[in-house]
């Protein structure tokens, strides 16, 4: 930004010296000495730029203005050439200018990232310590109006808080005793209390500020748009010129269509409307992570969900705990099966250590915990070999289910020392606004529609049914999800939330995770994150991404026309130089202000 600016100052002091050395003092060869040194350094400056460009992997389009300023020179109209660099370097401010602007809901979310916690000690006194050192278990106090700084459950009876940050929803949530509170939520109400369940490193306020900084530092997927047209825009802009000059032997004219053929519309806008976009759907509460993401979103032919916890409610309840076995009863079998599930992100981990807490149940730490992806866990303890998780995790255990009614994948099973002792059984309720979810994403051209999901085929067909999907699949592991998200029409969209939908988001075009309560390897796997527990999230962001394409597209595009009808003019001899370059400049103006409209 600074030396844009110092660049542009430049520009206007040469400026000002050549009319001073001409009307003033008649100083004519020096002024034109002065300008042609000037433009020597500008020019030399350009080459530098599209040298990086094009080893960047982009045109270098900046020729265009780059032979523009030279061929002013020749012709001895150095006004013009200080015109055309004024326009380039003002150009250039301009647009650090508007993707400021376009950025700025992006920097809200860096600059407001809390540094201190207040940490309560065993004795009941307050100390304020860098979020950094605060540890698991810990208990945390946030102040009235604070932002939440560190993942944790509420341990005060209820709490107020303003979610915008996170979600982009502006109305304020309650919550109860025993909710989880993600960081960056604003305490509205009164001070609250709440027990850390994630490291700094791990909470979601983190996560999003990470995502925001990696947007930050990918700029150049923003002008790929501009790169398909710069070729054909330059080759043209020669042709009219040269055609110019050859019929009218004047080198004046090819000058004249060079100053109009100025490509900024095409380096300008295009990385303007796609900023913006992202900006919008930042304070929407979705993370787009790339603007190739953004134009694949657009251009989508096929998008694939996950049913557990993305096209049902997150919050599956607990419908049953059954014992099998006299010596344990089913209070027993529901704190062991939490205590080991209660650092998984899985919706069935989520919804059984709230049916526990609901149950005043106090959970164990248990140290010897190995987590299999979307299977289950295998703890020891106790001196006992437990494993917990579906019917598959039992029989890759080799653990028979022949007494047990009920094999659906929605139920988890414990097992100690091989034998089946308890199941946990639930309700999975299909989110009401799921058929109007797909409903308004054929209408966005998204035609091909299937479900994913671990459970039961019997399971899958009902929520299909209910949802108005006709293609679904029934039983998939994680691989299967890859296999499928593999095979839809192309550009495709994956829709997930947890960890064992990661592989399948990482295999898609466009990957798209609900992270309210989704897992942190979804989020790092996605290229899209949604950060409220919202699905009508999903047509909107399509919604977001086709509005930004097309104002990209009309800036562009439009630029473009109105370049090449000044060419033609100029070809004719009916634009001057001087007035060319004035043109020029209205016009890279307004590009830029209808780039910045994919902001509303």
């Amino acid at each position: 930004m600074l030396k844009t600016f110092s660049k542009i100052i430049a520009s206007l002091i040469i400026t000002i010296i050549y009319i001073i050395l001409i009307y003033l003092f008649q100083l004519e060869s020096e002024a034109h000495t002065l300008v042609i040194i000037f433009g020597l350094f500008i020019s030399i400056t350009l080459i530098v730029d599209m040298a990086k460009s094009i080893k960047s992997g982009h045109h270098g389009i900046d020729i265009l203005a780059l032979t523009a300023i030279i061929s002013t020179i020749i012709v001895g109209e150095f006004l013009a050439a200080l015109i055309i660099i004024i326009m380039l370097t003002g150009g250039e401010a301009l647009e650090n200018y508007a993707n400021h602007r376009a950025k700025r809901e992006l920097s809200k979310l860096i600059n407001r990232a809390p540094t201190i916690a207040h940490l309560e000690r065993e004795d009941g006194s307050i100390e304020d310590k860098p979020i950094k050192q605060i540890k698991l278990a810990d208990l945390v106090i946030v102040k009235i109006g604070e932002i939440v700084p560190i993942d944790g459950i509420l341990i005060s009876p209820n709490a107020t808080l303003d979610t915008s940050s996170l979600t982009g929803e502006s109305t304020p949530y309650n919550y109860q005793k025993g909710d989880r509170i993600l960081s960056g939520s604003v305490n509205q109400d009164n001070p609250l209390k709440i027990r850390v369940t994630n490291l700094y490193k791990d909470s979601q306020y983190n996560q999003i500020i990470q995502m925001v900084k990696e947007i930050e530092s990918k700029p150049s997927h923003f002008v790929r748009l501009a790169d398909r047209y710069a070729i054909p825009f330059t080759i043209l802009a020669y042709a009219i010129a040269g055609i110019a000059w050859a019929v009218t032997g004047e080198f004046m004219r090819f000058a004249e269509v060079l100053v109009v053929a100025s490509p900024c519309p095409l380096i300008l806008a295009a990385p303007v409307a796609f900023i913006s976009g992202i900006s919008q759907a930042s304070s929407a509460g979705i993370i787009i992570k790339s603007g190739s993401s953004l134009e694949q979103l657009a251009n989508a032919k096929s998008i694939a969900f996950d049913k557990t916890g993305t096209l049902s409610r997150g919050s599956v309840s607990v419908d049953s705990v059954i014992s099998f076995n006299e010596t344990y009863t089913s209070r027993q079998i529901l704190k062991l099966i939490a205590s080991a599930e209660q650092s998984s992100p899985h919706v069935l981990a989520r919804s059984i250590i709230y049916y526990a807490a609901a149950k005043n149940i106090k959970l164990e730490q248990l140290q010897d915990v190995t987590d299999h992806t979307g299977m289950g866990v295998d703890v020891v303890h106790d001196g006992q070999k437990i494993i917990i998780g579906s019917s598959a995790h039992m029989k890759k255990h080799r653990i028979p289910l022949n007494n047990i009614r009920n094999h659906s994948r929605s139920s988890v099973f414990l097992a100690i020392d091989q034998k089946i002792i308890g199941q946990i059984t639930f309700t999975d309720i299909i989110r009401s606004e799921a058929r109007s979810v797909v409903s308004q994403l054929k209408k966005f051209g998204i035609k091909h529609v299937v479900m994913i999901t671990g459970d039961s085929q019997e399971n899958a067909e009902k929520a299909a049914n209910t949802i108005g999907i006709s293609e679904f699949y029934a039983e998939c592991l994680p691989i299967n999800k890859v296999w499928v998200a593999k095979k839809l029409p192309k550009p495709s969209i994956f829709v997930g939330d947890g960890i064992n939908d990661a592989p399948a988001l990482a295999a898609s075009d466009v990957s798209m995770a609900l992270a309210a309560f989704g897992s942190t390897a979804a989020s790092d796997a996605a290229s899209v994150v949604i950060m409220a527990d919202n699905l009508r999230k999903v047509p909107l962001t399509v919604n977001i991404a086709k509005h930004t394409m097309n104002i990209a597209y009309q800036s562009v595009i439009g630029g473009m026309v109105l370049c090449l009808i000044l060419m033609v003019l100029a070809s004719f001899g009916f634009i001057p130089v001087i007035l060319g370059a004035l043109l020029q400049e209205g016009m890279d103006v307004l590009s830029i202000l209808n780039a910045l409209r994919a902001r509303k």
